[in-house]
């Protein structure tokens, strides 16, 4: 009997269908971590799989799958196999791994059931008047219910640094060790929220500032390679994660004295010398671990500014070798450090951190990163709290490089200062009789503990 091919979801696999190629996937194959990688060695044993790795394509044998590759296909699967034949239950299996789409061979006369539509975006308080608006509130619902597990995550990507800079000190180097925490960050595509995290939340200045500098530079550069921003010559995001990962390696031979200080040094003391040799350090170390020119460049450029004649520009290169990808990686440490923690000074919230960027991008900045930086990040990052034209104080969520005045926000508090406790998304693109006034200290605002702003953003319930 004649064999047909069809495209179907998880709700239109029957009992009976030959399983040819999984065609879609849930995010968190987009960039392999350490369990993700274990379980498709173990469950598709024989199977090929097609990969996107170094920004090009390879169809390679599942035991060959590294951390860090973008599944695209999966496909032959060996007889026998516990997926080439649809079973009962295979279905939910397949669904419960993130496999999202098929392609099936079902027998002329099988009728395969149609594919459910997208389930409609959940009720909201506020009239959706068209999709791009549904798909702003939805993408900003994500961010939400990402915060509470990308904060345990960050925990342990923050925990890799520092055992990373301690096993520097003892000349010891491993790049799987990195790739694995770098894999870990990006699982289910946490780094928006991460950035959220990174605003509201006190971060150290050396273990956490890493990690955060890494998510932050990984979703900037990763839109400028996907999509409009495309900049020629753009590196894959796993690749720019681990390049903003180990950014600062060259730490590891700064004294920890110095490092752990509560002074701010004088730019021309001894102690700062020794501190400002961390970016060559690192350079030398990315390069003996075959990184790769453009993490070797991050690491040795990632303090040079446009004006190579400041004294906070080093080392000493002209402004032409910097590379596009450390250009950027310049604007996001020097974002992250603002908005930081810092034994010295007090942190900035972001949105005054983005306006200060903004003050020396005539002097410090490649204009042209910066607008990309400014585009993805938004002029009110999320996690920034802002008072609107209506008094109430609301978090934003969701930014969209069209509109960046108008981001998508959730209100927390009312204009009469008393908290709320159930919440709604508003879309101030669609809102146009709202808007922003100010951008408000959260940690002046919200002042019982340290982190009172970030307890209230994550306890965010919405309906």
């Amino acid at each position: 009997m004649a064999e047909l091919k069809r495209n179907v979801d998880p709700n239109a696999l029957t009992p009976g269908m030959k399983l040819v190629q999984v065609t879609r996937f849930d995010s968190k194959y987009k960039c392999l971590d350490s369990g993700t990688l274990a379980f498709l060695k173990s469950d598709l044993q024989g199977t090929t799989i097609v990969v996107v790795r170094d920004s090009k394509e390879y169809s390679v044998s599942v035991e060959e799958l590294k951390a860090l590759d973008e599944i695209k296909i999966v496909e032959r699967f060996p007889p026998g196999h516990r997926f080439a034949v649809i079973e009962a239950g295979t279905a939910d299996v397949l669904a419960d791994h993130g496999f999202l789409a098929f392609t099936v061979e079902i027998s002329a006369g099988q009728t395969a059931v149609p594919s459910a539509p997208d389930p409609a975006p959940k009720a909201r308080a506020r009239h959706i008047e068209n999709p791009q608006q549904a798909r702003r509130l939805d993408e900003a619902e994500q961010v939400l219910e990402l915060v509470q597990e990308a904060a345990p995550t960050r925990d342990r990507a923050t925990l890799a640094v520092e055992e990373m800079l301690e096993q520097g000190r003892r000349g010891s180097f491993s790049r799987a060790a990195a790739e694995a925490a770098v894999g870990d960050l990006l699982n289910l595509g946490m780094s928006q929220a991460v950035q959220a995290i990174a605003g509201l939340k006190a971060s150290d200045q050396t273990y956490a500032h890493c990690v955060d500098m890494a998510a932050i530079f990984a979703d900037v550069y990763g839109a400028v390679s996907r999509g409009t921003q495309k900049e020629p010559g753009a590196e894959t995001t796993s690749n720019v994660l681990l390049a903003g990962f180990m950014h600062d390696i060259g730490k590891c031979k700064v004294p920890q004295e110095i490092l752990d200080s509560t002074a701010r040094f004088d730019s021309d003391s001894e102690e700062m010398r020794i501190m400002r040799t961390h970016s060559s350090e690192g350079a030398k170390i990315l390069s003996q671990m075959d990184l790769g020119k453009e993490a070797v460049n991050v690491a040795l450029c990632h303090h040079v500014k446009k004006d190579t004649s400041l004294k906070n520009s080093y080392p000493n290169i002209r402004y032409d070798q910097v590379l596009p990808i450390s250009r950027m990686a310049a604007i996001v440490d020097v974002y992250q450090a603002l908005i930081g923690k810092r034994n010295y000074k007090p942190n900035w919230v972001p949105g005054k951190a983005v306006q200060l960027l903004m003050k020396l991008r005539s002097s410090e900045f490649d204009e042209r990163m910066l607008g990309h930086f400014l585009r993805s990040v938004g002029i009110y990052p999320i996690g920034s709290l802002v008072r609107l034209s209506t008094d109430e104080l609301a978090f934003v969520v969701r930014n969209e490089p069209e509109y960046l005045e108008r981001p998508v926000v959730v209100v927390v508090e009312t204009a009469r200062g008393e908290l709320i406790s159930h919440h709604n998304l508003v879309d101030l693109v669609a809102e146009s009789d709202l808007s922003i006034t100010e951008v408000v200290d959260h940690y002046k605002h919200y002042s019982d503990s340290v982190d009172q702003a970030f307890d209230i953003f994550r306890s965010v319930r919405l309906g």
